[in-house]
């Protein structure tokens, strides 16, 4: 078992991410995970599935100014 204090679980499960290509880019579209995390408590199975979709193009303008009186 791995901790990063003493008495406190820190386990993550494996999981596997799937990628497609979208125009040039590969992006991730599933990532899903079935383990057993073996807490100090005991056992526990942890399942999920995370689906990512409707990807969008996220743009921004930004202009740096340096105020000369500030120093």
């Amino acid at each position: 078992m791995h901790s990063t204090r003493a008495g406190k679980d820190n386990l993550f499960p494996y999981f596997t991410t799937v990628r497609e290509k979208v125009g040039d880019f590969w992006f991730p579209v599933l990532t899903f995970a079935d383990d057993t995390l073996d807490f100090s408590s005991g056992p526990l199975r942890v399942k999920f599935t995370i689906r990512y979709r409707e990807y969008k193009r996220f743009g921004a303008e930004s202009k740096i100014v340096v105020d000369e009186n500030d120093e």
